[in-house]
């Protein structure tokens, strides 16, 4: 499994998204530069949460997922995408709304975040399992238990 970098492209175009303060995916027919850009949503009520309240949500989904079967009790979207081994890019981004569908309360902070190359790809495990960094590409090294670009 690769680091991630931040990378501003990926922010930019959160940025971008969540102006729209809309709980929605971008469809890439209609908006081809979020084509091949994995994207997990969240919102909370929270007063400036930052980006580590949703990104511990996203993470506990874990909990909710088989990996041996690859399948999911309830939601585990969000943590099969932050932990899709070929992915090596993330942006975020957070705005306060004062309305977000489905939201039932307002105004809350809406976040997104992106990931490049995308995730969740259908009947496929997000990483092998075995031992940290043996499949580390030849331009890494092992940092951390993860492979690093160097």
């Amino acid at each position: 499994m690769m680091t991630f970098i931040y990378f501003l492209e990926l922010e930019r175009l959160a940025v971008d998204w969540v102006a729209r303060c809309k709980y929605e995916h971008p469809d890439p027919k209609i908006y081809p530069q979020y084509s091949g850009i994995g994207q997990n949503l969240g919102i909370t009520p929270e007063p400036l949460p930052g980006l580590t309240y949703p990104t511990h949500v996203w993470a506990d989904e874990f909990f909710d997922y088989n990996f041996s079967n690859n399948l999911c009790k309830r939601v585990c979207g969000h943590y099969t995408q932050m932990v899709w081994a070929t992915s090596t890019e993330v942006g975020c981004a957070i705005k306060l709304c004062d309305n977000v569908y489905p939201a039932t309360y307002s105004p809350v902070h809406f976040l997104v975040c992106h990931y490049k190359p995308w995730g969740n790809i259908p009947g496929e495990k997000p990483y092998r399992a075995g031992n940290f960094c043996t499949e580390c590409p030849p331009e890494s090294t092992c940092h951390r238990r993860q492979c690093v670009k160097t």
